[in-house]
């Protein structure tokens, strides 16, 4: 509760801290891992964030997609670029309409060059937006 309360404050170093701790008590809880590689990848450690959200994945948290999405933007961070594809290949065929996804992935296309591509994702996202405002 503690570090959701420091994230929430925009706190991401202190939260990490305390979902370290945590981890330590109990190893096996993916959602832990997908957190604390959350507050990592907020502090600016794409490396760190990478391998909570893999062994998050490794664990089986619930919302793959997301962890997916969000490894890929550290990917990118780090310059692995066919990685961060890869998952967003994996993302999109869980919940194709996801905007995280698609919105990392025209980033991604943005930064291979290929701003029509890009362009086509974000047209996605706009067009299966619910509640648009």
């Amino acid at each position: 509760l503690k570090a959701c309360i420091r994230y929430v404050h925009n706190d991401d170093q202190h939260a990490s801290e305390l979902l370290e701790h945590a981890a330590l008590l109990d190893p096996s809880n993916a959602a832990m891992d997908f957190e604390l590689g959350f507050c990592y990848q907020g502090t600016g450690q794409p490396s760190k964030a990478i391998d909570c959200y893999t062994s998050a994945l490794g664990l089986n948290y619930a919302r793959s997609f997301v962890v997916l999405s969000n490894r890929a933007e550290c990917f990118i961070q780090n310059g692995m670029l066919d990685k961060a594809m890869e998952d967003l290949a994996v993302s999109l065929q869980i919940c194709p309409d996801s905007p995280l996804a698609l919105r990392t992935r025209a980033h991604l296309y943005n930064a291979m060059g290929n701003p029509y591509a890009a362009y086509e994702d974000y047209t996605t996202i706009i067009n299966t937006v619910k509640d648009a405002k």
